[in-house]
């Protein structure tokens, strides 16, 4: 799961390297990123991560995100993954709300590829942007 990001996040640097980029600077580097069980109620942190505050389960696969800091606006970059188990669909959709994106959170759905909202025991995300100066 977090190796699953560092893999992303190694792949995302490698291809701004590739693009003649030589130097990273702070656009380039994610400003969060987690893993949490969306099977928690409530409000929770994320098991391993940085750059955030807190999730909100909101109900069934729909959790909002808060940063804790404030992007400089709603054009960021959010990457998220989920693992589904034997018990759920094994062809799970995670997505982001657009509509929900501020610069301070964003929703992440989860469900089956029926269009029915599931929790699932494990979601992962990157946040890529600038943050507001």
């Amino acid at each position: 799961m977090i190796k699953h990001l560092a893999v992303i996040i190694l792949l995302l640097l490698s291809s701004i390297s590739q693009a003649g980029q030589s130097t990273l600077t702070n656009q380039n580097l994610p400003v969060a990123l987690g893993r949490f069980d969306g099977t928690n109620t409530g409000t929770f942190t994320v098991d391993h991560g940085f750059g955030i505050t807190g999730v909100t389960r909101l109900s069934a696969g729909y959790y909002q995100v808060h940063l804790s800091q404030t992007m400089a606006n709603t054009n960021y970059v959010i990457l998220v993954s989920s693992e589904s188990t034997p018990t759920n669909d094994t062809n799970i959709n995670v997505m982001i709300e657009n509509a929900s994106i501020t610069a301070n959170s964003f929703a992440i759905k989860t469900g089956s590829t029926h269009g029915i909202q599931n929790d699932v025991p494990s979601v992962h995300f990157v946040v890529y942007g600038n943050i507001a100066q």
